[in-house]
């Protein structure tokens, strides 16, 4: 297998959370192999299991809005890729009598003992579920892992999250990972539950980090895992996987210099931000519903944050009131608060 950087650190930030029991959130790039991730960890509980106590089996779990995302080039493809390889070319169990069905969507290791027709084997089990805008249907999936797929597509999703915590945790135990990973860019889905989890990860039990990835925080605030456009480059690492961020990002940035300069619509530029992002903003900003140049607004207040008490200490309060000519005047109001944040 290649070696990459980037899923060497991801991989120790998921360790971490499981070791100290919480969950994990993955802001990320387009085409960074988060499918391949989840459906090695979905193979691995399936082959070896993760209890040490024989009478026990493992259950995983991947979750989805829609099925195309689990079996139309998802996770579960990728899955079924690696048990098949490992049935034909390793010595690891590869009996999958009980059940084996990508239509739907279960896998149960082991097979049925002749001698009294009863189950037999480690009977580790893997399915894949599909919320259909309800997310009431990711409640009593009790297991080990929960991969949650393209969570930037999700409706409700911060409900079906809820709902589904107390399949992996018992009061203050938590027994079972979920893991949650979305990408920005996509018209007209619902990026809040993808957002909310990112930058308040300690409401919903994730392992925060401090926040180095944004623009003028320096660490002051805390999120959740983001997997930038400017690690795993093709072309910009080396031979042991390290990666070349400063001629990544010139790539990136001559990239998105030809978007801007050599196209008419002004949604452009943030699709191309928001599908390759350098920064989380990008990845969260609105790709349509928006007449405002968002790209230019996001860089505007990253330049301005880091002195934003000095540059709001002097401000204008009033309203804006047609006259008789038709035009607009300004009416000073010293009773009205200035709006800092919007919602």
């Amino acid at each position: 297998p290649n070696p990459y950087d980037g899923d060497y650190i991801f991989f120790h930030y998921l360790q971490k959370a499981r070791m100290t029991g919480k969950h994990t959130g993955t802001l990320k790039k387009r085409g960074c192999g988060f499918s391949f991730k989840g459906g090695s960890k979905l193979a691995r509980n399936f082959i070896l299991g993760e209890f040490q106590d024989s009478d026990k089996f493992t259950k995983s779990f991947a979750i989805a809005n829609e099925k195309e995302y689990l079996i139309k080039d998802g996770v579960l493809n990728k899955y079924l890729d690696i048990i098949n390889f490992c049935s034909s070319y390793t010595p690891f169990p590869s009996s999958r009598e009980l059940k084996d069905s990508l239509n739907d969507m279960e896998w149960k290791m082991g097979y049925k003992d002749p001698s009294n027709n009863q189950p037999a084997g480690v009977q580790n089990n893997v399915m894949g579920v599909t919320l259909k805008n309800d997310p009431h249907r990711a409640r009593g999936k009790r297991g080990v892992l929960i991969e949650w797929e393209e969570v930037g597509s999700f409706t409700n999703f911060l409900t079906a999250w809820g709902v589904a915590r107390p399949s992996v945790e018992e009061d203050d135990e938590v027994f079972g990972l979920m893991n949650a990973y979305g990408t920005g860019g996509e018209e007209g889905a619902d990026f809040i539950g993808l957002q909310e989890i990112f930058y308040n990860p300690k409401g919903y039990n994730i392992l925060s980090m401090p926040n180095v990835f944004d623009k003028n925080i320096n660490g002051r605030t805390r999120s959740a895992f983001f997997f930038p456009q400017y690690l795993n480059v093709n072309g910009k690492y080396d031979k042991n996987g390290n990666s070349d961020v400063i001629g990544a990002l010139i790539q990136i940035l001559v990239a998105r210099i030809n978007v801007k300069y050599n196209t008419s619509d002004p949604h452009a530029i943030v699709q191309e931000k928001a599908e390759r992002p350098i920064t989380p903003q990008e990845a969260i900003m609105r790709t349509e519903g928006s007449a405002f140049p968002v790209a230019a607004l996001k860089d505007y207040l990253e330049s301005i944050k880091p002195d934003l008490q000095r540059f709001t200490a002097e401000h204008y309060i009033g309203d804006l009131r047609q006259n008789a000519q038709g035009g607009v005047d300004w009416i000073p109001n010293a009773d009205l608060n200035p709006i800092r944040e919007f919602p």
